[in-house]
């Protein structure tokens, strides 16, 4: 039989797309019609002939199955000739080929599978530790898979969930603020002269916006606190039209029914006149979300089975306030504050401030403030799968380009796990010893 496909390697197919008992021709037919669709898609993206060539290579190395896949590593598997290795490296660190299309196009392949009018969209960040000073990005700063602060780069991603699995929409290197700091330390790392320092939240932000803008289908967008904490972050899904339920720190002001204010006075005999309205001196004063979650009486609570997690079916306790947000000192957007209580001995509390409406589907809602696993299950899922940390090089083009490549492998796989759910759909992660002995006689040739 010929080779059905260039882009993925001989022996297994890392993903468990396929197990023995569904290994015939015409399922291998049915990959092979995928694969070349799959080409035909981004090939283009990629540009010259030489560049789509590396794409192609470097892809069929994320998606074999070895313990490292760095650039060194997949030359040696994919059998890339001594005098060629150069061109792959190049291909990372110093090809003009763009990441934004490439990404663009990714997201619109995601719609296309997972898509839904009510589907979620998850924020999340992921650092990686790295030695050294000079690799793009490195700081000391908190490290979520260490959890503490060590010497490392974080990138911000944007993820798309629903009950058929969770895929890759967008990711921004996060840059610290000392970066910039130092001019000659950016230009040795490659970050383009017009950048400018972005908090974590304005990165997740501008990726909503380019999501929104691809014409994804979504409705809800889940965040930690990183990025409920900032209303600027909160106002930006507003304003594209999703709803947001985003977790806040126990801190976070809010007021229980909406304050009076006075508009603008103008010019008196004393003093400018007044630009902003401000808070009536017997408005009510607003209050820490943990004061209004302390003050709820048990009849409050209802019980909610939200969807299956990692590990099983989660039940939790839930209690939804309508609250009006702060911003900058006065009263904002109408809002639900949602307490979650865990059902632990000592219970875990959390709380979520969201946007959607006064009628929306509470439980919808709960379901949703606990779907922000899905964002950590698709970066582990890339982790182990794809390479997403593998990633060695120091300066900017390299971190965009693997991270876009071990992203683009990894929707591919769930994509097409996707097309096989009516035939076969283990999950991606899953153990797979029937997978390791069809590899043996060659998943792909």
């Amino acid at each position: 039989m010929k080779p059905v496909m260039t882009i993925l390697p001989p022996g297994r197919i890392s993903g468990c797309l396929l197990e023995g008992e569904v290994v015939n021709t015409a399922e291998i037919q049915r990959l092979a019609r995928y694969i070349r669709e799959y080409q035909d898609r981004f090939d283009p993206l990629f540009g010259r002939a030489g560049t789509r060539r590396w794409a192609r290579e470097y892809m069929g190395g994320l998606l074999m199955d070895m313990e490292r896949k760095n650039c060194w590593q997949i030359a040696e598997a994919r059998k890339i000739p001594a005098q060629n290795l150069k061109s792959l490296q190049h291909f990372l660190y110093g090809s003009p080929w763009d990441w934004k299309p490439v990404l663009a196009e990714m997201g619109r392949m995601v719609d296309e599978h997972l898509g839904s009018d009510d589907g979620i969209v998850v924020v999340d960040e992921s650092g990686v530790r790295r030695w050294g000073e000079k690799s793009v990005g490195i700081a000391r700063q908190y490290i979520g898979r260490l959890g503490k602060v060590d010497n490392g780069q974080v990138g911000v991603y944007l993820a798309y969930a629903c009950e058929q699995g969770q895929a890759f929409l967008d990711a921004r290197l996060f840059v610290p603020e000392a970066w910039f700091e130092d001019p000659r330390r950016c230009r040795e790392a490659g970050i383009p002269d017009d950048a400018i320092f972005r908090t974590k939240p304005e990165l997740a932000a501008a990726m909503v916006e380019s999501a929104r803008a691809r014409g994804v289908r979504a409705r809800w967008v889940t965040a930690d606190e990183v990025y409920g904490d900032a209303p600027e972050f909160l106002d930006v899904v507003d304003a594209v039209g999703w709803w947001y339920v985003a977790e806040v720190q126990t801190t976070v002001e809010v007021w229980p029914v909406r304050p009076k204010t006075l508009p603008p006075s103008p010019r008196g005999a004393i003093g400018r006149p007044r630009k902003k309205p401000r808070l009536a001196r017997d408005s009510d004063r607003s209050a820490p979300v943990a004061v209004l979650g302390g003050r709820l009486a048990e009849k409050d609570w209802r019980r909610i089975a939200v969807a299956q997690g990692p590990e099983g079916r989660r039940v939790y306790d839930f209690a939804f306030l309508r609250v009006v947000e702060k911003r900058g000192g006065l009263p904002g957007r109408d809002a639900w504050l949602m307490v979650r209580r865990s059902l632990d001995q000592t219970p875990e509390i959390k709380h979520y401030l969201s946007n959607a409406p006064r009628n929306v589907d509470l439980e919808r809602m709960a379901a949703v403030g606990s779907e922000r696993w899905r964002v950590d299950g698709a970066i582990k899922e890339a982790k182990g799968q794809t390479g997403l940390a593998e990633s060695e090089g120091r300066n900017w083009k390299h971190w965009h380009h693997h991270t876009t490549l071990s992203m683009l492998a990894h929707a591919f796989l769930t994509c097409a796990r996707v097309s096989w759910a009516q035939t076969y759909s283990p999950p991606l992660g899953a153990p797979d010893p029937e997978t390791r002995r069809l590899g043996k006689k060659g998943a792909a040739a």
